[in-house]
């Protein structure tokens, strides 16, 4: 075997299994099932590490020329290329992963990294998986008040506003209370696949709408302590 072909060989192993690790970090960490799906993220990763996994062995491959003077410049400057592609492609898929899946009166939004308000505690809140949050819409009338002319002035949902979030724990009572009912989903989703999801989240006496914006609205599943058990990969409404 040449020395040609051994690079390359060596080459895309290391580079699969970066991808590999990769795929790892965006699909079990980042995105976890089903909201890749919801957001439409599959698609772009996918795209970014068959190119970059590809691209970078094929390119060491052309350039590889034993005796060549400037090889080792040229195979560093295909590595350093293709590390710094990766990093670019990686830098955004984390800006648009989802953050935070935060309730809001009746429903549950879907809040990317770079979607909501910069504050100074926003990298304290956000962590390396979506968490769950609640809004603190108001102790008292006067603050309540203040929070809803602010969202009608500004036009920015509550649920955007890092500041204002709270554990959802706290919401139990709210969310027993706005839960819908089970069937309610029999009009905008097939049986068989209701029937998959309460078989695996048995616990589940209800849901609440996810809206995801420029996505795909999901369902967030609620037991009989209004404790959140899920994501549900169904619809809450007929889409357009």
């Amino acid at each position: 075997m040449s020395r040609r072909l051994k690079f390359f060989l060596s080459h895309l192993f290391i580079s699969m299994c970066v991808g590999f690790a990769v795929i790892g970090l965006i699909f079990l960490v980042w995105y976890p099932a089903p909201l890749a799906k919801a957001v439409g993220v599959t698609h772009i990763s996918l795209m970014l590490l068959t190119i970059d996994v590809i691209l970078g062995p094929i390119l060491g491959f052309i350039v590889f020329k034993e005796g060549k003077k400037t090889l080792k410049i040229d195979l560093t400057v295909i590595v350093i290329l293709q590390l710094c592609a990766l990093s670019y492609g990686l830098f955004n898929i984390y800006q648009g992963k989802p953050a935070w899946l935060v309730f809001q009166n009746d429903h549950f939004d879907l809040i990317r990294l770079n979607d909501a308000l910069v504050t100074k505690n926003i990298q304290k809140e956000n962590g390396m998986n979506p968490q769950f949050k609640a809004v603190d819409m108001g102790k008292t009338p006067v603050e309540k008040n203040k929070y809803l002319v602010e969202e009608m002035q500004t036009g920015i949902p509550a649920s955007y506003r890092v500041e204002r979030y709270t554990p959802i724990e706290k919401s139990a009572v709210q969310l027993l209370k706005e839960k819908r009912n089970l069937q309610v989903l029999k009009a905008f989703n097939e049986q068989d696949q209701i029937d998959k999801v309460v078989e695996r989240y048995s616990d589940a006496v209800g849901w609440l709408p996810l809206r995801v914006l420029t996505g795909i609205d999901m369902v967030v599943l609620i037991d009989k302590h209004g404790a959140v058990l899920g994501i549900a990969d169904l619809r809450p409404w007929k889409l357009s």
